[in-house]
């Protein structure tokens, strides 16, 4: 870690092609949207809702919220960090 915060990045090992923030965000977003899919088809009310006691529609309605909002928020996250995170 101090090697880290004191910039020795010829003691580091390599990363490969994309840094750890980044596959953390992928799978952070690969996951909320595999859970906004399935909650999504158990909300369904067309075609599924009907296969699945009134607990779990609302356990997959709050879990549907909650993907979003992680959704929301790391893609907030990557644009600053894309953009504004830097001092200028």
């Amino acid at each position: 870690m101090g090697d880290v915060l004191h910039n020795r990045e010829e003691r580091l090992p390599p990363v490969g092609r994309y840094n750890a923030g980044q596959k953390l965000l992928f799978w952070v977003l690969l996951l909320s949207m595999a859970g906004q899919l399935l909650t999504g088809l158990v909300m369904w009310r067309a075609y599924f809702s009907h296969l699945f006691p009134i607990g779990m529609l609302h356990l997959a309605s709050l879990l549907h919220a909650f993907f979003g909002f992680v959704l929301v928020c790391s893609i907030i996250v990557h644009v600053y960090a894309a953009t504004g995170s830097r001092s200028r």
